[in-house]
């Protein structure tokens, strides 16, 4: 979905520890967009900063980057759903709708 192609190429998430060239090098291959972008798409996914956003995907892995996505760029209620669809399609209880 929108939100899974947040975690895409591109750079501008600052979360290391360290600084120097090192910091840079990482930084430099980091697997996000700058927050700005990052805001700039989920804003036209449909998704606010105030917004609660529950993410999910196969098990929880790209959810999860999706999610260090999104808080990098200053959202707050977010969340990782983390069974993720191996989980709840596990279920044979749980609602399912299908868009094919």
């Amino acid at each position: 979905g929108a939100i899974a192609e947040l975690a895409s190429a591109g750079s501008g998430i600052d979360i290391l520890p360290i600084d120097g060239a090192a910091a840079d090098a990482l930084r430099k291959a980091s697997p996000f967009f700058a927050p700005d972008t990052i805001a700039a798409r989920a804003r036209k996914a449909g998704v606010e900063r105030d917004d609660e956003v529950i993410l999910y995907c196969g098990g929880g892995i790209s959810a999860s980057l999706a999610f260090a996505a999104l808080t990098s760029a200053g959202y707050g209620r977010v969340r990782v759903y983390d069974g993720s669809w191996s989980e709840w399609s596990a279920d044979p209880a749980t609602p399912r709708e299908s868009h094919a």
